[in-house]
């Protein structure tokens, strides 16, 4: 009995996950999302197999250390990664996104959190309110 109601609070668990970015080492461009991105983090396939073939499958690879500064991180220039147009203006716009959500890089590792609760963390009770 107590593993249905765990099997069922599976998909509720999954929808609130995301990420609390720190390095971005371990967020995948594209399909990972972060705290808040409310849908802006999804590519298309498209575009994610560009990515991947230029070696760009996490957050951090799109990050240009050159350009960060304390109150902003920079980020690489979509135009200048050989991607075609269509291609490159989505990315563009995951990029804003990204900056829209002031992103900033830092030196501890992403940490997996449960979106839906100020403790980020999920409980079965947090999860029978959210139902």
């Amino acid at each position: 009995m107590i593993w249905k109601a765990i099997i069922k609070a599976f998909p509720l668990i999954e929808n609130g996950l995301a990420w609390n970015i720190g390095n971005g080492s371990r967020v995948k461009i594209g399909l990972d999302p972060w705290s808040g991105s409310d849908g802006n983090h999804l590519l298309t396939e498209q575009l994610i197999q560009s990515l991947h073939s230029r070696d760009f499958y996490f957050l951090s690879s799109v990050a240009d250390t050159n350009h960060a500064t304390l109150w902003a991180q920079g980020w690489k220039d979509p135009f200048s990664l050989g991607l075609n147009e269509e291609i490159s203006q989505e990315l563009e716009h995951f990029i804003q996104g990204i900056k829209a959500a002031q992103i900033h890089l830092s030196n501890i590792e992403d940490e997996l959190i449960w979106d839906f609760a100020p403790s980020r963390s999920y409980t079965p009770k947090l999860g029978y309110l959210k139902c």
